[in-house]
């Protein structure tokens, strides 16, 4: 340390009233940056002469008394008093067995606080930054610089670990960032962020990740794992609630860009890449989104997609071959309803375009078009029944044909005259069904049944060509089929 005549510089160290002057007019010249006398070790800083990093350095072996004795006598030191700026320096290691901290604050306490809300700390920064600073003010900062990282192992910048032990019931957490904007503020604050994760990359990495949870199963390889059995989440969001004063929230549970908050550049998913991506081949899990738990519902819908934006539907395989749901209506698109007797497509004034029922029925209240051939059982308007089908036959004398519901006009083209012939009705008509019978040659002796149901005029005979073909009505008030 370089000498200064006539000048003094005086070291206070604010702890059981001890104070050391040192007067360097009297202390001989020397270049070394280390000076030891009456087992006080004082420590200059990185360049001869400066003393603005001056250190103290505890000495066990020094008297109780003296500097380095107070500072190495952990009974006595209780809070050292440090002004202006200060800095501690780790003298290195460069071994391969030493796993010894920078700094290392070790405490075994047990305490107790009447107030159980009063947390015990082992580490407090409390700075108070007063009005006048430009910069960002931070408590603490962990800056992590690596010169060179082994494959397959990290940099890390910061890492809280909660280790449990005993055998005590309540929760642990790693990590619990808060920030807190007391009332009184001049001004609507410009953001409330309790954790913001910055990602800074300007070199190729093979994963990117602003935050990434991994469930680790790396050193206790010993010790199985143990999943959750209530609330297993990656990422859990509640609602701190103890004093049962009525949670807060928070109006979007995942938010992607600040379009809202007037930031409309701020979109973090570049062109062409994916907002939620799940890609598991081998693993099959119950639910891809489950929100049955919502059961007061929604005020606006459960998902919500732009309208008539490209692409903009749900679809099954990454080029639909799977099928697809879309939509290019840009307004009063009409609402698909799902209930306890079927379905429904209703307008969005109310009016039904088309009902399923549980009983396969289909109603249609406009009109329906059909541009080709029809093969359906029955066809109904308004109650009446159109052919939905038509069926050919070539029966031998005396034989019996029934009908049933997926025909109801009976062609009939036999080789010959036939002496007898037997049609019956559908067993289980409905209001207005039509049935009609044709046949290409005479049938002398036709019997018309209606399998419970009465025929009003049935005929007993029909002849061939274009008069040979007679047809019938049900009317269910009735109970009977009329020609």
């Amino acid at each position: 340390m370089r000498a200064f005549p006539c000048q003094t510089v005086v070291l206070s160290l604010a702890m059981l009233d001890a104070a050391l002057a040192l007067d360097l007019s009297k202390t001989p010249q020397m270049i070394s940056h280390e000076i030891t006398t009456n087992r006080i070790i004082l420590k200059g800083g990185d360049s001869t002469g400066d003393i603005s990093k001056m250190s103290v350095v505890p000495d066990a072996a020094a008297p109780a008394t003296s500097l380095s004795g107070i500072l190495a006598n952990k009974a006595n030191v209780k809070r050292p008093v440090f002004t202006g700026v200060s800095e501690f320096y780790d003298q290195g290691r460069n071994g391969t067995d030493d796993n010894a901290p920078s700094l290392a604050i070790i405490a075994s306490e047990s305490v107790s606080y009447p107030d159980p809300n009063v947390t015990n700390y082992g580490l407090i920064v409390d700075r108070t930054m007063l009005p006048g600073g430009t910069n960002d003010r931070m408590a603490a900062s962990f800056v992590q610089k690596c010169q060179a990282t082994a494959e397959r192992r990290s940099c890390v910048g910061s890492n809280s670990i909660s280790v449990a032990g005993g055998k005590a019931i309540g929760g642990y957490t790693g990590a619990n960032d808060i920030v807190k904007l007391p009332p009184g503020l001049p001004g609507p604050a410009d953001a409330a962020v309790g954790l913001e994760v910055n990602t800074h990359t300007h070199s190729p990495v093979k994963i990117r990740n602003g935050i990434r949870i991994a469930d680790e199963f790396i050193f206790d390889t010993d010790i199985p794992t143990t999943r959750g059995t209530l609330e297993d989440a990656g990422i859990a969001m509640v609602t701190s609630d103890y004093r049962n004063k009525g949670g807060l929230g928070f109006r979007v549970g995942i938010q992607f860009g600040e379009e809202d908050q007037g930031y409309t550049k701020n979109w973090p998913v570049i062109a062409g890449g994916t907002i939620i991506q799940m890609n598991n081949p081998n693993v099959r899990v119950s639910y891809g989104i489950d929100m049955k738990g919502s059961t007061s519902g929604f005020l606006n819908g459960a998902i919500v997609l732009p309208v008539k934006s490209q692409n903009n539907g749900i679809y099954w395989g990454n080029k639909h071959q799977g099928g697809s749901i879309q939509s290019t209506a840009t307004a009063s698109g009409p609402i698909q309803t799902f209930t306890d007797n079927g379905a429904s497509f209703d307008t969005t004034t109310g009016l039904s375009l088309l009902q399923l029922s549980n009983s396969g029925e289909v109603t249609v209240p406009g009109a329906l078009v059909v541009n080709g051939s029809a093969s359906v059982g029955k066809l109904v308007r308004n109650g009446a029944v159109f052919y939905a089908d038509v069926t050919k036959l070539s029966p031998a004398s005396g034989a019996t044909i029934t009908m049933t519901g997926a025909y109801t006009k009976l062609v009939l083209d036999p080789a010959g005259t036939l002496k007898a012939l037997t049609v019956l009705f559908p067993a289980n008509p409905v209001n207005g069904q039509v049935v009609e019978v044709s046949s290409t040659q005479t049938i002398a002796a036709l019997t018309l049944k209606g399998q419970g149901k009465s025929i009003a005029n049935a005929v007993t005979t029909l002849g061939s060509g274009p008069l040979g073909k007679v047809s019938y009505t049900y009317v269910a008030s009735a109970g009977a089929w009329y020609p």
